[in-house]
């Protein structure tokens, strides 16, 4: 080998090994700040209270996805080239829809190419959705019959995959037949609702095209059918704002797709008098939505702006809008209710919302009836994504995380 060569085999090995020294390292550091309160103990985004392994996580991903060199730009150079290779061929068949690989958590997903939107379908099979929904029925059944005199209601936010009447692109099969069979399944004293839509423009101006969340849009029409399936009239007039903010959700995320995104939706003139316990311990006043001028420093192309702005990675929070002469709401909730339950707080005394993935829930179940009887709870929602309510698909577990 010759002289120079050396030097030049010597540079670039220095450099790989700085990279994979220096990152790590860098890493460590951000993981170790998560944990960290400031001088005068304010709330942070990512509080001690949520849970260690969820927020390494989700620092590693953010990392690996947005920071580490190369690796966004030999996937993304690879994701767009498949994407256009798959674009081509199946334009030969004049077919709109190409797949476009599976999500985090391996549902397929699909690319329409003329509204330049991603839809997600299960990868389960007829068999196994028919076993698990059997499951569900069975378990929401005993669990209203274990307290007869809460008054207990589902809201479904259907995705693409469960609507029966736009749903025509799927190639797997209509998953709508099992929601109806979900809704028939169960006690018939409890009330459940259906997001329904009737147009596939009408679903992608209330769902995300790049995400799998429905849009602050979407989550105010269910806000408003929840609030009539309860019986209530207090809906709370809003202001729904699209901000020059371009969000690239979990399924651009997943393809590292820059050009499909979505203007990201704030609210603003909602009722936030009220106070809030977040894992038993006080929040600040403005605990959520959070300010955009607190997050506008992001400079990651694909930062979650919907985890972000709605912040809502706790397993117990409770809104207290000190309401005396009104009821007492739990919601088991998700993601898809972290636009809405401080609106629907808002009618309630206080208003409880427990999420079984994280803080104490992933080491000890909730028990239900206790819960109800020591917080003197009067209704109760369950309002979750469509595949978690209906099927449990990411296999959560309900029957181990929620006993009576």
């Amino acid at each position: 080998m010759k002289k120079n060569d050396k030097f030049i085999l010597l540079a670039f090995l220095l450099i790989i090994f700085s990279v994979f020294i220096c990152y790590p390292a860098k890493t460590v550091g951000e993981i170790l700040k998560i944990f960290e309160h400031d001088n005068e103990g304010t709330w942070k985004t990512y509080d001690e209270n949520a849970t260690i392994v969820e927020k390494i996580k989700i620092n590693i991903e953010n990392r690996t996805t947005n920071y580490f060199p190369f690796y966004s730009n030999i996937t993304t150079f690879y994701k767009n080239i498949n994407e256009k290779i798959n674009e081509k061929v199946y334009s030969i068949f004049n077919d709109e829809y190409i797949p476009a690989g599976t999500n985090s958590d391996k549902e397929y997903l699909l690319k329409d190419t003329k509204n330049n939107a991603y839809y997600a379908f299960s990868d389960l099979s007829n068999e196994t959705l028919e076993e698990k929904v059997n499951t569900q029925i069975k378990f929401f059944n005993e669990m209203y019959e274990s307290n007869p005199n809460v008054n207990f209601y589902i809201y479904l936010p259907s995705r693409l995959e469960y609507q029966e009447k736009i749903n025509e692109i799927s190639p797997y099969r209509d998953a709508s037949i099992y929601v109806e069979k979900f809704k028939n399944g169960l006690n018939k004293s409890i009330r459940v609702e259906e997001l329904k839509l009737n147009s596939i423009e009408e679903y992608n101006d209330y769902f995300y095209k790049s995400d799998h969340h429905w849009n602050m849009k979407g989550a105010y029409v269910g806000y408003k059918e929840i609030m009539k399936m309860m019986g209530n009239t207090d809906i709370q007039e809003v202001t729904i704002k699209e901000e020059p903010i371009k969000f690239r959700g979990s399924f651009s995320r997943t393809n590292r797709n820059y050009s499909l995104y979505d203007y990201f939706y704030t609210i603003e003139n909602y009722n936030n008098d009220y106070k809030v316990l977040v894992n038993n311990k006080e929040a600040p006043s403005n605990f959520k939505p959070l300010q955009l001028e607190n997050l506008n420093k992001k400079n990651s192309s694909f930062y979650d702006w919907y985890v972000g702005y709605f912040y809502g990675l706790y397993g117990n929070v409770v809104y207290d809008f000190n309401n005396e002469n009104k009821k007492n709401l739990l919601i088991i909730s998700d993601s898809y209710a972290w636009q809405i339950d401080f609106l629907l707080a808002s009618s309630y005394n206080k208003t409880h919302v427990i999420n079984i993935m994280y803080d104490d829930y992933l080491k000890n179940p909730l028990n239900y009836t206790k819960y109800i009887e020591e917080n003197k709870i009067d209704d109760v929602l369950i309002l979750q994504e469509v595949p978690t309510t209906v099927f449990d698909a990411f296999n959560h577990n309900f029957y181990e995380k929620v006993v009576w």
